[in-house]
């Protein structure tokens, strides 16, 4: 069972039962909304203000947290998340990953793969993470890079190439709070850190865009 929070709710998931708790009172918001997906749930997500939450599995499902209802499902070819669901602060854009590499949504476009993502995320599913602003998005690689993402586009912005991790799969990665570091975990249980400022990123993509 996994566990994935907002500011005022904790989602708890497993294959066969999602549950929602308000973390002020701790009471279980899930006696009152259907909890047993007609599907295998494989990721939670909340959306950065934790106005929404959604489950995905063979689906992709979106929810307002605050009455449980239904608000859409993100059609456009959508393939089983394995390795999490995760939403940038709005909720216009989510991301999610499996064997087969990251697929990006947004309120513009439905799912669609980002292609550089298969050459070294291949093997197993991985955490992703959104920048504070929604603009970019950054994913691990099995090849010992950190690789981000104009959201927009779905184009990639920049690889990150961390030498000292030659031959480490890098399987989780979150921002530091200025945005000027992306940590990132390897499989052999250490940290790796990647000096990046957003403001170089958004220039560098502009010209991978010309």
């Amino acid at each position: 069972m996994w566990k994935k929070s907002s500011p005022d709710y904790i989602g708890i998931y497993g294959p066969d039962h999602v549950g929602i708790f308000d973390v002020s009172t701790g009471a279980d918001l899930s006696k009152t909304w259907p909890a047993s997906p007609a599907f295998v749930v494989m990721g939670l997500g909340f959306s950065g203000d934790g106005k929404r939450f959604g489950v995905a599995g063979q689906k992709a499902i979106l929810f307002d947290s605050m009455t449980l209802r239904e608000i859409q499902q993100l059609p456009g070819g959508f393939v089983e998340a394995t390795g999490g669901f995760y939403s940038n602060r709005d909720g216009t854009a989510w991301a999610a990953a499996n064997t087969n590499g990251v697929r990006l949504w947004t309120a513009r476009q439905s799912w669609k793969p980002l292609p550089g993502s298969l050459d070294g995320n291949s093997a197993l599913p991985y955490q992703l993470a959104f920048s504070r602003n929604g603009r970019r998005l950054v994913s691990g690689g099995l090849d010992n890079t950190v690789r981000i993402w104009d959201v927009e586009t779905a184009k990639e912005a920049a690889t990150l190439y961390h030498e000292a991790a030659e031959g480490i799969r890098i399987k989780a990665v979150a921002y530091s709070p200025d945005e000027r570091q992306i940590y990132a975990i390897g499989d052999n249980a250490s940290i790796y850190r990647f000096p990046v400022s957003l403001d170089d990123l958004i220039v560098e993509a502009k010209k991978r865009l010309k």
